[in-house]
């Protein structure tokens, strides 16, 4: 076991963050740590063994995985049901179990969830594998997008715009902030479901459906209501499903004795907040998302009354979410790994700022973004050093207080923070798709990201991957 192998298994919290504009190859680096991780004593796939979290975007993001034998694209659900179907495919490590293989997928509060690209999902695999059950908890307060956000999203958006996925995910998080009382979530879904949790009630649900085409302005012909009952059969087979057990939660549920696999969304140069904008996505792509929903309550966190008291004035004299105490208190025994990712080249979907400074790849045959009507080309240049180092400073801005060390000037004791904080976080770069240049870019660009000022202060340790070494660290 390699040194770096011993370092992951050893965070019981991975992020996997892109450094870029997305498609830098979040999906292999998630598979590749599940992969590892389920291989250490008692995690395994099965029950509170490793759970996979989506905590923002929508279903705009894309995974291309390989089972060994097929490359298969999904949308929706996180990294680990590829991993897991895969295995059970192969029948390489399930031989054994007595127990079978349970899938736990969580979507947090901030993910916009699209019951028809979930069920696309839910088709592609149960073509393919021959699983026991999928368990999808989902934040009772998730966004629900639907085909009417999708038609705006393609009818509104062009490139004469700043470019979309045509997914829908920017319209329904405006609509959703335009008007709040349009803002459906997946429990005024589930609360349409009559008692006996089967039958659904076809008014309600066409209730919804109806606001949202009015806000649009959108006809109501023959086709809208083909659609509409399209999506109700599709929104019932999904809570009906005996292969899925869909549960919700609304506080959060991490677990101390297992390992968490936090799974992000596009990548830090699309952040809303971006010097790129209005070139961006409308959410944060950072980890923002991640520690607002895994802030702890003081009460529950090991520090002395003077060093909380401290951290509070500190919030409030930096206008800092202070209340009830409720601020990004992360034990230092709780120790995460953050994994930065970063194709060994730069690309980039849809319209914003981009310079190509021209790459001949190899290798690559089985790339899985391709031409679309909404984002047009994919292109692909030598990589942006300073976008690249542009990225990752978003991600370490985005980290909270308490688990980057303050600056003198900002700690009025020692004891404020401990060290501990700091030395329980490790970055590691993940450089995907080394395979696709030559052996002169590669290590040139290598040995440049090496040097990168941004790499040496943070200790920030780097990994190359190869498209096709699925599994291997």
């Amino acid at each position: 076991m390699t040194e770096l192998e011993k370092l992951i298994i050893n965070s019981k919290n991975h992020i996997i963050l892109g450094t870029q504009y997305g498609d830098e190859g979040k999906g292999s680096i998630t598979s590749k740590l599940i992969y590892l991780l389920s291989k250490q004593g008692n995690h395994s796939y099965l029950k509170n063994g490793i759970n996979n979290y989506r905590f923002g975007g929508g279903m705009q993001v894309g995974h291309t995985t390989f089972d060994g034998e097929n490359y298969i694209e999904h949308h929706a659900f996180p990294a680990a049901v590829h991993v897991v179907l895969s295995d059970i495919k192969l029948n390489s490590r399930f031989k054994n179990y007595n127990s079978d293989p349970y899938i736990n997928l969580f979507f947090e509060k901030n993910c916009v969830i699209s019951f028809e690209k979930l069920y696309e999902d839910l088709l592609v695999y149960k073509t393919k594998y021959n699983f026991s059950k999928i368990r999808l908890n989902i934040h009772e307060d998730c966004v629900v997008s639907t085909f009417l956000d999708v038609y705006e999203n393609r009818i509104t958006n062009t490139l004469n715009d700043h470019g979309t996925t045509g997914l829908g995910f920017g319209k329904t998080i405006e609509r959703c902030e335009n008007c709040p009382e349009l803002r459906f979530t997946v429990e005024d879904f589930l609360d349409i479901i009559d008692i006996s949790g089967i039958n659904v009630g076809k008014e309600k649900f066409e209730k919804i459906l109806l606001e949202i085409a009015k806000y649009y302005r959108i006809l109501v012909d023959d086709e809208f209501y083909n659609l509409l009952e399209e999506s109700y059969n599709i929104f019932q087979s999904i809570i009906s499903d005996p292969a899925i057990e869909l549960s919700l939660f609304n506080d959060y549920v991490n677990d101390y004795n297992g390992y968490n696999i936090y799974e992000g969304h596009q990548g830090a140069l699309l952040d809303k907040d971006s010097e790129d904008f209005p070139h961006v996505t409308r959410s944060k792509t950072t980890c923002r998302l991640l520690f607002d929903t895994i802030s702890t309550n003081f009460s529950n966190i090991n520090l002395s009354s003077d060093v909380k008291k401290g951290i509070k004035d500190f919030c409030v004299d930096n206008n800092l979410n202070s209340s009830n105490h409720n601020i990004y208190s992360i034990h230092p025994s709780y120790n995460f790994s953050f994994h930065l990712v970063t194709r060994i080249y730069s690309t980039r979907h849809g319209n914003g700022p981009f310079v190509i400074d021209p790459i001949k790849l190899t290798n690559n045959s089985n790339e899985s973004n391709k031409f679309n009507p909404y984002q047009l080309n994919f292109k692909t240049s030598k990589l942006n050093f300073k976008d690249l180092e542009r990225g990752i400073s978003y991600i370490i801005r985005d980290i909270p207080y308490n688990v980057i060390p303050y600056s003198s000037e900002q700690c009025s004791s020692d004891e404020m923070v401990s060290d501990n904080f700091y030395k329980s976080i490790k970055f590691i770069l993940h450089v995907t798709c080394c395979d696709q240049v030559d052996l002169e870019y590669f290590y040139g660009t290598i040995s440049k990201i090496s040097e990168m000022s941004i790499i040496k202060d943070n200790n920030i340790i780097i990994k190359t991957h190869e498209t096709n070494n699925f599994h291997v660290f």
